[in-house]
């Protein structure tokens, strides 16, 4: 039998937790991909996965789920470990050689998400045919304001050759 700390304990359950909220996150989008959903719209998605946590449901909010659902189609023969990597080494390609801060890439890389969504409404239904609100990104709490901004700060770890398997999205 193997005995762990109190810290080590903690670690494996907030591993354990994380690893069943990303699962259940996939599930959610891949789900939404299946013919006759109730979730197709992306933000009748969206509305899904949030729930009752309370968060409310903004244009970037959509665009990133816009380029997770691209993701889960994309990479949906890959395991749950690779699926996060290639999507972390995908969204470093779209960042460009000196990261998103580098004068022009935000620009090409919120682009390319702008690009992501614009398919995906066409794909899947425009949010505006729904009488969901979608809430201008200066009303949202102070709470969801702080997700947002550590969301943008996030950097993939390191990765090898093998990781960067995708370099973004096929433009038609």
């Amino acid at each position: 039998m193997v005995h762990l700390s109190p810290t080590e304990n903690i670690s494996l359950v907030e591993t354990t937790t994380l690893a069943i909220q990303k699962c259940s996150l996939i599930l959610q989008v891949l789900n939404s991909l299946s013919e006759g959903s109730p979730h197709e719209n992306i933000i009748l998605l969206a509305q899904a996965i949030i729930g009752a946590h309370g968060f409310q449901i903004t244009v970037d909010f959509l665009r990133r789920l816009a380029v997770l659902r691209w993701a889960v189609q994309e990479y949906r023969d890959q395991s749950t470990r690779n699926f996060w990597t290639l999507l972390d080494a995908a969204i470093d390609t779209w960042r460009g050689n000196g990261g998103y801060k580098a004068w022009g890439n935000s620009i090409a890389m919120w682009e390319t998400v702008k690009y992501m969504y614009d398919e995906d409404v066409a794909a899947h239904g425009n949010p505006a045919d729904t009488e969901i609100v979608i809430i201008d990104i200066r009303n949202i709490s102070n709470v969801q304001k702080s997700i947002d901004d550590w969301a943008k700060k996030i950097v993939p770890l390191p990765s090898n050759d093998q990781n960067k398997q995708s370099e973004g999205p096929r433009q038609k």
